[in-house]
């Protein structure tokens, strides 16, 4: 059985912000390492770690997007379309 509104605890905004800047700091970390990594074990060249570190924003951003991005698609009056459901994370 989903829960209601009634049964969600607001989200923490710090702890929100938090993981959020986590997953922004964790992708350009994790991929930029990588390319240096690969850098370091193939050409001997700075050239994968600056598309490591942007192909981890990117996807970083992307997370982030997917996860706590809009839940209500606008309709083309302005309205939202009546299926949409709220994200876990929003203040019911």
């Amino acid at each position: 059985m989903p829960p209601t509104s009634d049964d969600r605890v607001p989200a923490n905004p710090s702890g929100l912000s938090a993981t959020v800047m986590a997953y922004l700091l964790a992708g350009p970390l994790t991929y930029g390492g990588l390319g240096w990594v690969l850098d370091r074990w193939l050409l001997h060249r700075t050239l994968l770690m600056p598309i490591g570190v942007v192909g981890g924003m990117a996807l970083s951003i992307y997370v982030v997007w997917l996860r706590y991005g809009t839940s209500r698609t606008p309709d083309v009056d302005g309205g939202a379309v009546p299926g949409a459901t709220r994200h876990d994370e929003e203040i019911p």
